[in-house]
């Protein structure tokens, strides 16, 4: 029959008949795919659309490559699809996004972010690529639409309904007041005692979702303790939550997708001067 030479897998050529072709390709691309994708580049430029097609025909799912695999093949599509020449081969790279978006699970998603960020942090060809950008910036904004909302300042404090301590004092603790005096001792010794009693639960209570003040002043029956609220319960709720892992993940999409922006608008306003 007639054979065709299509490119190589490696160094080595692929006559493959007319007829079995697409086939063949299939299989050997499915095969490389799923065993040794760091040869996967060496796939000559000529197989762009037939490895595209094999996940256009479902012939190859991304759930059944690693996100290291995801990563070279990403590689592969970006080394042989210049998405800003406007050809049939960019085309094949935004085609590529599209299925990537369509099918590439979250957590997939967050470990192959992990490995551009990473490990191929330095390299500039992906770095400085737009579908790159694209397929980070849609990481962002799913974590930016899911991610808990950062915290909101309130003079409220979450107590529990079981906790050991005056009525009156969780009901300040409770409420958007900032002050509260309690009254009723016999004397300034039984004062300090109280709020002793009370900072030394709340040191007690390292991970306490309340913060508070006490200072025993007066004396006989007028000994009193001014409890002021603290923002030290909000300022910790504010450190983790910038501590979560959610948090950092988006401070990293955030701080390469603008660097990589930065980057391509550098490289574009040089070819502008260039002209």
């Amino acid at each position: 029959g007639l054979f065709v030479n299509h490119g190589s897998i490696g160094h080595v050529p692929l006559p493959i008949s007319e007829c079995g072709a697409l086939l063949f390709f299939r299989t050997e691309i499915q095969s490389l795919l799923l065993s040794d994708t760091k040869n996967l580049v060496q796939l000559s430029e000529l197989l762009v659309q037939d490895v595209l097609q094999c996940f256009v025909d479902n012939v190859i799912h991304f759930n059944s490559l690693t996100p290291a695999a995801t990563v070279e093949l990403l590689k592969y599509f970006v080394v042989h699809c210049d998405v800003d020449q406007g050809n049939n081969k960019a085309d094949v790279l935004k085609r590529f996004e599209t299925i990537y978006l369509q099918n590439v699970e979250q957590p997939k998603q967050q470990k192959i972010a992990h490995i551009l960020m990473g490990k191929e942090r330095h390299n500039l060809v992906l770095k400085e690529n737009a579908i790159v950008h694209n397929l980070l910036f849609a990481r962002l904004q799913h974590l930016t639409a899911t991610a808990p909302k950062e915290p909101v300042f309130t003079w409220k404090m979450d107590i529990s309904a079981g906790n050991q301590m005056d009525a009156d004092f969780i009901e300040f603790l409770r409420s958007d007041r900032e002050q509260f005096r309690k009254t009723g001792f016999t004397g300034i010794a039984n004062a300090r005692k109280w709020a002793a009693k009370i900072e030394r639960k709340l040191y007690d209570q390292r991970r306490r979702p309340y913060s508070v003040d006490c200072t025993a002043t007066g004396t006989g029956r007028n000994a009193s303790v001014l409890c002021v609220k603290t923002k030290h319960v909000f300022d910790r709720t504010c450190m983790d939550f910038q501590r979560s892992s959610i948090q950092r993940e988006i401070c990293n999409l955030n701080r390469y997708i603008g660097v990589s922006t930065f980057n391509r608008q550098l490289n574009a306003k040089d070819l502008r001067m260039n002209y």
